[in-house]
């Protein structure tokens, strides 16, 4: 069974998301862009430890993965087995398995020793493990039982317990960084799996971007769905239920996605991003790559004659994708089952503060067939990610077994002069013979001068990068299509295709175009014929993509009806009526791909700092302007919001109907410090969800990826939600704002923790003052205290002057809670740095929390905003999963949102005020174990 996306919500500029499945929970994130842990019943769930807790990031792992590490591998029996759970000889083999992993991946950096423990018998039956806090509970009587039988775990670096199966266990468990796991199956796969999450890793993910799933839920339903029937109850469009690949556009992680690298589904290899995490892989073995272009040479990851060939490429610094800012990784494909090095390349994105922990593999080609593409960029094929000017091309693969080579270029950047090439295929034989040798003939030309990369696909499975001219023999009888592609290797590619009829085949053809509605071609669209499955009669699904004619060609049809569709990013495109295939080809069935609008920012290009509240940008879209448009963005730049200008309250603008843009104003601090010229960038963000009226005049929200109930060709049917609008592929644009003050020697900032204090138990919070410039003077900083926290009582007083002497730049400010016994709402110390002319003041202001406890008592608060909608905000404790419930008469109550998690200690919920949003609501914790996810 596997996982359901379940729901996702933006906070700030990035995307959370987090999977629920049939029997598993999510675990909140710690911070942005540290990913949620998923759940899955195949092998194994993690463990937080404890140093995940309000609002810290996680620590480092406090076990090295350089070395040999040793290794208590605890045999375990409970009072109801009647078995022992594993003999010494099948715990050895799957240790020297797990040695063997380490050994490879590591390349002689880490290894193990180990010793297997006799049987120890717990008094107690599996059941007593079952529930909320079993695994702790577990792994504390497993080390209470080896202190007993004289076997002190803390002597070893590491400690795994095997066991018979425990109900709502999955296949294993681990501690994040730390020691401690458990295993209820065999393997050394599994086994180095855990045992990577105690050296600090988390899973390793695909990014998906077709159909999301139905589930009943929202999102990706609507948020009305629980007026809507059962999704069960209602067809799917077929289009919609073949899926909307787009690469890097907005989907879902999922769980355990990446089928390459340990910490995913993989079975002997991890990433070079987790190798390079553990320190596997030293820094001058990655090649980092700035904007520009790049032609360079990539090794595997072990083995490798060529000791001055980067294994690994890093585009940086990062890119925006709908996760958050990300960085590229590349590196070739590990070995496949058979032990040959597969002839391709990966790419992964990884976040840039946590990196290794938790990365996303991309399908590269996931517009073609099969619907995923796959997650290997095979040679002369391009990977484009227009949106961040990123594209990866793999020239060729030479060499033999260890010293096999992988010829990449890189493009980082936009480059506007580029023109794609333009490609002519020479007519082919209307029919051949099987065996028989035909030669084929395409013809490319580059108006930029750039050498070009050639791609053959003959439609039986075999390709070629010979340039211009091949020879190819089909050993089989068919109607084969192929397809000849050429690359620039900056993004731009040209595509042309025919068909050749190989042998007597008794099958037919629809051809026809995709055009816009100017008439022009439309590239690289994805058209079928609506056979989602094998049916009666032997049709099968037949797809190919649109060539730089916008012309398509579909092969090996057996009379019947068909009902063909396209689908393409960037465009809305309409199905066709049923078609019968009889007797003859069918020729000239056309779609019309309607653009959706485009969005751009224009920026001022430069503003004074004394400007204060200025207009700096427009937002500027393409296309009709009969309706309103909400569109997403983000502030980036050097200047920084709170210091230097003021944020904008929401991350969005609406262009009015009737209007083709809106302007955006900022108010811009005229500090006093002299810091030189900064930049305020603006980029457009994909959207994400969008607000719709139902017949009844009541407001609901669609998501995107997401489903919309609508009626096509009169039935009612679930219909995947396209985007609202697409930022354009340069989708950013920069004010420069022109400092006016007199640079002083000395700069003071202030900063707090995240960390909350905490009166009991004791957790302190702490302010830091840094200075720069002038350090090798004394300088004097005054201060002055306010907030809601009372000095002396709620916590102890902080000197009003804090004196650096020459040389030193940090002080650090304990904030001391005082435990009072008296119960208070969470209060708020600030601290702020006085102006003085001795120095200049960056960061002027900062806050620490305050509270009595480390429990968050559950509040939920209700107010109708300006829109109309219903706003709940809901507070509770960091980590914890609540239940927001609904009634109209306190007796009956209905779920509203389920397992809603807070990332942060507060949460909020927009409903539409309809007869579902009005009434009476409460909330209440899930039962379930929120520090544990299968």
């Amino acid at each position: 069974m596997g996982c359901d996306w379940f729901s996702r919500f933006a906070r700030g500029t990035n995307l959370w998301i987090w999977s629920v499945c049939c029997a598993g929970i999510a675990l909140a994130a710690a911070g942005p862009g540290i990913p949620a842990c998923f759940a899955r019943n195949i092998i194994s769930c993690d463990v937080v430890h404890p140093d995940w807790a309000l609002g810290q990031r996680r620590s480092q792992p406090t076990v090295s993965a350089i070395g040999t590490r040793t290794l208590i591998y605890f045999r375990v029996r409970f009072a109801d087995d009647r078995d022992d759970p594993v003999s010494v000889e099948e715990a050895v083999r799957d240790l020297t398995e797990a040695q063997a992993i380490f050994q490879q991946n590591s390349r002689g950096r880490f290894g193990l020793t180990w010793e297997v423990s006799p049987v120890l018998q717990l008094a107690v039956e599996r059941s007593a493990f079952a529930g909320p806090g079993g695994f702790e509970r577990f792994l504390t009587a497993v080390r209470e039982a080896g202190l007993a039988a004289g076997i002190d775990y803390q002597k070893f670096d590491l400690d795994v317990a095997r066991h018979s199966g425990v109900p709502g266990f999955a296949g294993g468990n681990a501690n994040l960084g730390a020691r401690g796991a458990q295993v209820q199956a065999g393997g050394g796969v599994l086994l180095s799996h855990e045992l990577g999450h105690n050296l600090g890793l988390l899973h390793a993910n695909a990014w998906m971007t077709g159909n999301p799933g139905i589930s009943r839920g929202s999102p990706p339903l609507p948020s009305n769905y629980e007026t809507l029937p059962e999704p069960r109850d209602v067809p799917v469009y077929p289009d919609s239920q073949m899926g909307h690949e787009t690469v890097t556009g907005p989907g879902r992680s999922a769980e355990y996605g990446d089928i390459n690298d340990i910490m995913g589904s993989g079975s002997s290899d991890f990433s070079a991003l987790n190798r390079y995490a553990l320190g596997w892989l030293a820094a001058d073995e990655i090649a980092v790559l700035e904007p520009g272009w790049h032609a360079l040479s990539l090794q595997s990851l072990e083995g490798g004659i060529h000791p001055a060939l980067p294994r690994a490429i890093q585009i940086g610094p990062t890119v925006t994708t709908p996760l958050g800012d990300r960085q590229y990784w590349v590196q070739l494909a590990p070995k496949a089952t058979n032990g040959v090095a597969a002839p391709g390349i990966q790419i992964r994105w990884a976040d840039p503060v946590a990196i290794g922990l938790g990365s996303l593999v991309l399908a590269p080609l996931a517009s073609e067939m099969p619907l995923d593409g796959g997650v290997t960029l095979t040679a002369g094929r391009t990977f484009s990610d227009f949106a961040n000017g990123v594209h990866l091309t793999l020239r060729q693969w030479v060499g033999e077994g260890d010293s096999q080579v992988a010829e990449v270029l890189v493009a980082v950047g936009f480059n506007a002069d580029n023109q794609a090439p333009l490609l002519a295929l020479d007519p082919l034989p209307a029919a051949a013979e099987v065996g028989e040798e035909l030669v084929l003939t395409a013809r490319a030309l580059d108006s930029n001068g750039d050498t070009l990369v050639w791609h053959w696909d003959f439609g039986d499975g075999t390709s070629s990068t010979v340039p211009g001219t091949v020879t190819k023999t089909w050993r089989r009888k068919g109607d084969f299509r192929v397809v000849v592609e050429v690359s620039d290797g900056k993004g731009g590619v040209a595509r042309a295709q025919s068909v050749v009829r190989v042998g007597a085949v008794d099958t037919r053809r629809i051809t026809g175009r995709v055009v816009d509605p100017t008439g022009r071609p439309v590239a690289g669209v994805r058209v079928h014929n609506g056979v989602l499955r094998a049916v009666g009669g032997g049709r099968s699904l037949a797809t190919t993509l649109t060539d730089s004619e916008g012309r398509y060609i579909l092969t090996g049809l057996v009379p019947g009806t068909y009902t063909n569709g396209a689908y393409h990013l960037g465009y809305s495109v309409r199905r066709l009526p049923p078609v019968a295939v009889e007797a003859s080809d069918l020729n000239g069935l056309d779609f019309v791909a309607v653009p959706l609008p485009e969005v751009q920012a224009e920026a001022l290009s430069e503003v004074p700092e004394s400007a204060g509240y200025a207009t700096l940008f427009k937002i500027k879209r393409s296309g009709a302007v009969d309706a309103p448009l909400t569109v997403f963005y983000r502030l980036v730049g050097t200047a920084s919001a709170g210091s230097d200008y003021v944020r904008p309250l929401v991350d969005r603008v609406v262009i009015p109907a009737g209007s083709s843009e809106v302007s955006l104003a900022l108010d811009l601090f005229d500090d006093g410090v002299a810091e030189g010229d900064e930049t305020i960038r603006l980029e457009i963000q994909a959207p994400t969800q969008a607000i719709r009226v139902d017949p009844q005049g009541n407001l609901y929200t669609v998501y995107y990826p997401g489903w919309e109930y609508l009626e096509v060709d009169g039935l009612m049917q679930w219909v995947l939600t396209e985007p609202s609008y697409l930022p354009v592929r340069t989708n950013h644009d920069t004010v420069v704002v022109r400092d006016n003050d007199v640079a002083r020697e000395q700069i003071v900032s202030v900063t707090a923790d995240d960390l909350i204090a905490i009166e009991q138990p004791i957790v302190e919070g702490h302010f830091r003052i840094a200075r720069e410039g002038a350090t090798e003077l004394p300088l004097e900083v005054h201060l002055q205290m306010g907030g809601t926290a009372t000095a002396g009582v709620d916590y102890t007083a902080l000197p009003g002057v804090v004196r650096f002497h020459p040389g030193e730049t940090e002080q650090v400010l304990v904030v001391q809670p005082i435990d009072d016994g008296i119960a208070e709402p969470e209060e708020a110390v600030d601290l702020e740095v006085v102006l003085r002319p001795e120095y200049a003041v960056a960061q002027g202001i900062a806050r620490v929390r305050l509270r009595d406890s480390g429990e968050v008592t559950l509040r939920l608060d209700v107010r109708q905003r300006a829109d109309g909608l219903l706003e709940l905000v809901l507070k509770g404790k960091p980590g914890s999963r609540v239940i927001l419930d609904r009634s109209e008469d306190f007796r009956a109550w209905t779920p509203v949102r389920t397992n809603f998690l807070f990332n942060s200690d507060t949460a909020a919920v927009l409903l539409s005020p309809t007869a579902t949003a009005s009434g009476f609501f409460r909330t209440r914790l899930e039962s379930m174990d929120p520090t544990r996810s299968p």
